[in-house]
């Protein structure tokens, strides 16, 4: 019985594999010279939700205020920064 990654046509042998193509590409031939494989750089600079969920705030925009110091109380939330609940009481 063969395995699935026989009726796939991988690890067969004799059969040549497919070269890689695109942005793989470049990372297989830096890792081949010795270059460092770091991850690609997003943004060098966090916005104020990224912020505020590594404080342990949802990150959600507050209705009043604008700040994104959301807290879950209950069901419901409600502004660190203003004391503004999403419709609790």
């Amino acid at each position: 019985m063969s395995s699935g990654y026989h009726r796939l046509g991988a690890n067969v042998p004799g059969k040549a594999l497919r070269p890689v193509e695109g942005p793989m590409q470049s990372l297989l031939e830096r890792s081949r010279h010795g270059a460092p494989i770091l991850p690609p750089k997003v943004s060098d600079t966090l916005t104020e939700r990224e912020i505020a969920r590594s404080q342990g705030f949802t990150g959600d925009t507050c209705s009043n205020c604008g700040g994104a110091h959301m807290q879950v109380a209950g069901h419901c939330y409600v502004c660190a920064d203003c004391g503004t609940t999403t419709g609790c009481s």
